[in-house]
């Protein structure tokens, strides 16, 4: 059944059909059968150890089960771990597993986590999130060549009992056991046989949450059905979610309004900023906080990067809330800090920069330039990197227009293919690059630690500093709360003094959802528990 909207004749052109009101979704839902029909921009990479993008982590944290898992309230419910014990010096956590299996029926065990975060650290692996798991006794040694794996104090004491020792005491620490992928169990007897395991996602693929993946066409759609042989089975109510690959916004758009796709919005793609105000008049728009960041980094090895003055001129040198008004149009809150509004324990009325501060950036560029021994500001060729969408493409031609008509600077955009950007960006492949930087948990240093050290994978900036270092050091054993965010506010401080990013924006999920999908909600992190998910 097609959603139907009567407007005005241009935004009748626009969207390229005639409604006249909205109905409800096409979602295929009997008595017998529960399908949800879902779209992603990319494809997903459904290693646990490897995934960094919000569309996979979508996929991943629906298909597999950690210790505990995240509710939508933001609270920690048992997960694999059905009870858990916390030394008094808060550095010991002894999780007692319940019995449970793997999508094959073969049991999970303790040592399918043991392995599975050792994995992550292991260097020939490569994961992008091995610093996640620093805060783990030997961790960081192993996975910097200095230690042995056997010092990594993830030990599974027998089949049902998993002990972990921490560097420090870490409140969240629960909380990333149901969030991080990297901590999430990998199924040790296939995995060490076949590591190429989740290439393809075939008969080898096996995962332990309430869905399984039983279908996957590369670059078209993949189909998630319910896990018989998860924990807690009786509980998912849907029986299928078909997913599309769909890089453009227009087409998804398309297809929710034809009654396609049951839900429209992050992590299961995006509205288009054309949209946002038809689904507002129409009473369809929703929104909701989200802890993500809309920024480029700026490869600060490059040459003309390397000058913080260029750098504090580019990032200056932009209106972000014309951005917000004109292009992005969901409300999304102007960064000017890199601290967003969903964090927890930070003070929220701090702001660094001044938004579109043109006088101050052409300071910062007559300073750069002499130092680079440049002339003139079309000396300055630059190049900006993005991956394939029309929002993303409008973003960086509303930035690039900003900066040739207020600081007479050059900047050519790249587009590519999600995954070819995403690696040339964790190769330091590019000059500026977009990302949407999203956070694993709510507090305040979550914001802050990806960025202490150019060993952390998702630090795309080549950028490190050793006071900055030390500060979020200092505040990860500090107990006196306020003491703790003074130090994480200083470290942000001298953050946006040495300017490594183009802060841009923080984001807000707009989404749309069928009138017969229940309990479709995203939590501030960016993930939907499907497992809560019915239709009628």
């Amino acid at each position: 059944m097609k959603r139907k909207i009567a407007y005005g004749v241009s935004l009748l052109v626009l969207i390229g059909f005639v409604f006249s009101i909205f109905t409800s979704a096409k979602t295929t839902a009997t008595e017998s059968e529960q399908i949800l029909n879902l779209a992603t921009a990319n494809e997903p990479v459904v290693d646990p150890g490897l995934a960094t993008d919000k569309n996979s982590v979508a996929l991943i944290a629906n298909i597999f089960d950690g210790l505990t898992r995240p509710t939508i309230e933001g609270d920690v419910e048992q997960g694999v771990a059905q009870s858990w014990d916390v030394s008094q010096d808060q550095l010991t956590y002894t999780f007692h597993l319940r019995e449970s299996n793997w999508s094959d029926g073969t049991p999970l065990t303790a040592s399918d986590f043991e392995y599975g975060w050792k994995r992550v650290l292991n260097p020939e692996v490569a994961s992008p999130g091995a610093g996640e798991l620093y805060i783990i006794e030997g961790a960081e040694a192993y996975h910097q060549g200095e230690g042995a794996v056997e010092e990594v104090q993830v030990v599974a004491v027998d089949n049902l009992t998993l002990e972990v020792t921490l560097t420090e005491p870490m409140p969240q620490f629960l909380e990333l056991t149901g969030r991080l992928p990297e901590l999430y169990p990998i199924p040790e007897l296939i995995v060490t046989q076949h590591p190429e395991w989740a290439q393809d996602a075939g008969e080898l693929f096996i995962n332990n949450g309430p869905f399984m993946l039983s279908e996957w066409n590369h670059q078209s759609d993949y189909t998630i059905e319910k896990n018989p042989n998860y924990w807690d089975s009786d509980t998912v109510r849907l029986d299928k979610v078909h997913v599309q690959v769909v890089e453009s916004m227009t087409t998804a758009n398309t297809m929710y309004l034809n009654g396609d796709l049951d839900y429209l919005g992050m992590p299961f793609h995006t509205i288009s900023p054309e949209m946002i105000d038809i689904y507002k008049e129409s009473g369809d728009l929703n929104m909701s906080d989200m802890a993500a960041f809309y920024n480029y980094a700026m490869n600060t090895n490059d040459p003309h990067l390397s000058n913080v003055n260029i750098r504090k001129a580019l990032a200056l040198a932009v209106d972000r809330q014309g951005l917000i008004a004109n292009v992005t149009k969901a409300n999304q809150t102007a960064a000017l800090r890199i601290v967003g509004p969903t964090a927890t324990n930070a003070t929220q009325d701090v702001a660094y920069i001044e938004d579109a501060d043109y006088d101050q950036a052409r300071n910062h560029l007559e300073k750069g330039l002499e130092e680079l021994g440049l002339s003139e500001p079309s000396e300055l060729q630059l190049s900006m990197s993005t991956n394939v969408s029309e929002e993303h493409s409008a973003v960086a031609q509303f930035v690039q227009a900003g900066w040739k008509e207020e600081l007479g600077i050059n900047v050519e955009i790249e587009t590519t293919e999600f995954q070819v950007h995403l690696s040339n960006m964790s190769e330091l492949n590019y000059q500026l690059g977009r990302r949407g930087e999203g956070y694993e948990y709510s507090d305040i240093a979550s914001f802050l630690e990806q960025y202490y050290s150019t060993n952390n994978g998702r630090n795309h900036t080549g950028w490190e500093d050793e006071n900055y270092h030390q500060l979020v050091e200092k505040a990860r054993v500090e107990t006196d709360l306020e003491k703790r965010e003074d130090l994480l506010l200083e470290a942000e401080a001298l953050f946006v003094d040495a300017m490594p990013i183009v802060p841009l924006y923080f984001y807000t999920n707009a989404f749309v959802v069928g009138g017969n999908v229940h309990n479709m909600e995203m939590d501030t992190i960016g993930v939907i528990q499907l497992k809560d998910v019915y239709v009628e």
